[in-house]
């Protein structure tokens, strides 16, 4: 199985400079690893104008820049964001996100390995839909994701 096969996989798009701030105006807008913290990703811009959202249980994944591999869960609300990302969005009664979250994390090194580019290394979206995924049914996914947070 693939992450692909269970996963919704959503690139995020650059937000120009003049259409976002940071007085809490609008929408929480996540552009890179610079927002994210030891588990979860937290605003530190917001926009009037947001493109790509992404939903609090999904898991973020830098694929562009010096943080190619960083993993972070997404902010608790619904959030813009930037190119340096991708979601990770669990397809209901195939995956539970928490279960994501983890095999991500398991595979932060293999996603680093994948990076392209000298100047701006960067991992297409190609490279995630193929990671490879040993998946066990949802409720030991569950009991596992959970087992593991404690």
């Amino acid at each position: 199985m693939r992450l692909g096969d269970v996963c919704q996989v959503i690139p995020g798009r650059h937000i120009i400079e003049t259409a976002h701030n940071r007085l809490a105006q609008g929408v929480p807008y996540i552009t890179g690893p610079s927002d994210f913290g030891d588990i979860q990703a937290t605003p530190t811009r917001w926009t009037e104008t947001p493109d790509v959202m992404c939903a609090p249980a999904d898991t973020l994944v830098t694929v562009k820049g010096a943080g190619v591999g960083k993993i972070n869960l997404a902010p608790s609300e619904p959030a813009c964001i930037g190119r340096q990302l991708m979601a990770m969005r669990a397809i209901p009664h195939h995956a539970d996100p928490s279960f994501i979250f983890l095999a991500l994390n398991a595979f932060k090194k293999l996603i680093t390995e994948k990076a392209t580019g000298a100047t701006v290394p960067g991992v297409v979206i190609d490279d995630l839909v193929a990671l490879p995924l040993l998946l066990p049914p949802l409720e030991e996914q569950q009991r596992i994701a959970a087992g593991l947070r404690e």
